[in-house]
């Protein structure tokens, strides 16, 4: 899985996520080479149960998130992991230079999907991202991999 492929062994991942993504899907696996910064409401919020775990951090907002991810030593990537309001912020951020993005054929239930990403996959935002791979996974689902165009 891309979210824990790094170039050497202390190296981690930073993955930036909603609490409630989070809490649904990724609070019981291992973060073996992984680092999470959830994005909570506030302070108080904190889960208890993750309150000294050094490998889930606790931001109130994206741009805290980011920050305290490009602090941390010896980061291969950092992943935004969702929902749709997270996605948009980091569409915005230049310094969001690469999507990884899987496209369904079938419905699946999941977080509404951002205006951007609708854009990104119409084709709207090839000026801002260019399409750099594309391949089937299954004939349901292909996985697509975008590039920030660098403008001169």
């Amino acid at each position: 899985m891309i979210l824990t492929q790094v170039n050497s062994k202390d190296e981690k991942n930073v993955i930036i996520v909603e609490k409630d993504l989070f809490m649904k899907e990724i609070k019981n696996q291992e973060y073996i080479s992984q680092i999470i910064i959830v994005i909570i409401e506030s302070e108080d919020s904190i889960p208890e149960d993750y309150v000294k775990n050094k490998y889930v951090l606790f931001e109130t907002s994206f741009e805290k998130a980011l920050s305290k991810a490009y602090k941390i030593r010896k980061v291969n990537t950092i992943f935004v992991l969702g929902g749709s309001t997270l996605f948009s912020k980091a569409f915005q951020d230049k310094r969001c230079s690469r999507i990884y993005l899987t496209v369904s054929k079938r419905e699946v239930l999941c977080d509404s999907i951002s205006q951007e990403f609708k854009d990104l996959i119409t084709g709207k935002l090839c000026k801002i991202y260019k399409l750099v791979r594309n391949r089937s996974y299954t004939k349901n689902s292909e996985y697509r991999i975008y590039e920030r165009n660098i403008l001169k």
